[in-house]
């Protein structure tokens, strides 16, 4: 099995009972895997008894209850008991890979971080070196038959190399670097929508020319992110389940009018661009499942459109800042598979 991870990956660490937005008092419902679940049923002492009496049953699996949106398991200090006494391995299969997403195409495991984590986020966004992603050759064979058109999915491989070039070019400024995306996922999605995974592929080497992507720069409206009204954008939000209190302030102050965009994005232009990078990095490969690949490309748009706007309406425009609103973009549609589809069936319009 061949494993990437971004290069952050190695130093993360939970912060427990430090972190200001812990993923036990969010209300998610934690699900337990069947053998951790048995694994607590005979686990004796007063661990055991405290541990069996948060669990509860919800449509058929084990869950650990919460109590007022938090897990019950939580001693007074914010610590695990289950973390206390049996480490991190000791965690349910959900606690002990959170903030990560585990995605596997055949014989490739991608490892990627949710930034609703804090501490996440401040690891992704809180540096100027690009995102890099590390590859691991691990012993573990393949147990599973893999179904993904090969053709398809190295395209997309291709393409997401290529946008992830483009996205930390930093002799553009990061405002032109969203236009060229938004060119590309264009002309991508038309090969796709073909099915023509080879001229994608040759259109992907066509784009590593300076004099090609200049050109398609010029065919594009030079300031089309940076004048684009955000009404859509507003009207999209609405339509989705909103996930937290906070989305549901926040919506009608997104409505307000915010001036300073372009100084906003030379401001942040490396937080920008590594937010884009992780999401193109994600969402790309996922595109075997749909083939809507200009879809996962203009959610990085849209990402980076949502985070600027509610700094920028909230006058709040510190690092700290766009870390945060990264993380509610996050929490509101990332962990909302509903959220994201709907995204997806609206995003012709980005």
């Amino acid at each position: 099995m061949t494993e990437y991870k971004p290069d952050f990956a190695a130093a993360f660490r939970c912060l427990a009972s430090a972190c200001p937005d812990s993923c036990c008092r969010q209300g998610w419902q934690i699900v337990i895997d069947p053998e951790h679940a048995a694994q607590y049923a005979a686990l004796s002492g007063e661990l055991g008894s405290r541990v069996r009496a948060a669990m509860t049953q919800t449509d058929g699996e084990a869950t650990f209850a919460m109590d007022g949106g938090v897990c019950r398991l939580l001693d007074a200090s914010g610590l695990c008991p289950i973390v206390s006494a049996m480490g991190e391995e000791g965690l349910c299969h959900i606690c002990h890979t959170h903030p990560r997403f585990l995605e596997e195409y055949g014989a490739t495991r991608e490892i990627h971080f949710s930034l609703s984590c804090p501490e996440a986020a401040r690891l992704a966004l809180d540096r100027t070196n690009p995102i890099r992603f590390v590859r691991v050759q691990t012993d573990e064979p393949l147990d599973h038959p893999n179904s993904i058109d090969p053709a398809q999915y190295f395209a997309l491989l291709a393409v997401r190399r290529l946008a992830v070039r483009l996205m930390q070019d930093r002799t553009l400024p990061i405002s032109d670097r969203f236009v060229l995306l938004l060119r590309l996922a264009e002309q991508v999605q038309r090969r796709f929508d073909r099915k023509d995974y080879s001229a994608c592929r040759r259109l992907v080497r066509r784009w590593y020319g300076y004099d090609y992507r200049m050109r398609q720069f010029a065919k594009t409206l030079r300031g089309r992110l940076r004048r684009a009204p955000y009404a859509e954008d507003l009207a999209l939000l609405c339509a989705m389940e909103h996930l937290t209190p906070e989305m549901t302030e926040l919506l009608p102050r997104l409505a307000e009018t915010a001036e300073g965009a372009s100084a906003f994005d030379a401001a942040f232009s490396l937080q920008a661009e590594h937010l884009a990078v992780l999401w193109l990095w994600h969402y790309l490969p996922k595109a075997v499942n749909d083939n809507d690949a200009a879809g996962k490309m203009k959610l990085a748009v849209f990402g980076w459109r949502f985070v600027r706007r509610a700094c920028l309406c909230m006058k709040k425009t510190t690092l700290s800042d766009v870390q945060h609103y990264a993380g509610l973009f996050a929490k509101e549609v990332e962990h909302s598979e509903e959220n994201l589809n709907l995204f997806y069936r609206a995003s012709k319009r980005i």
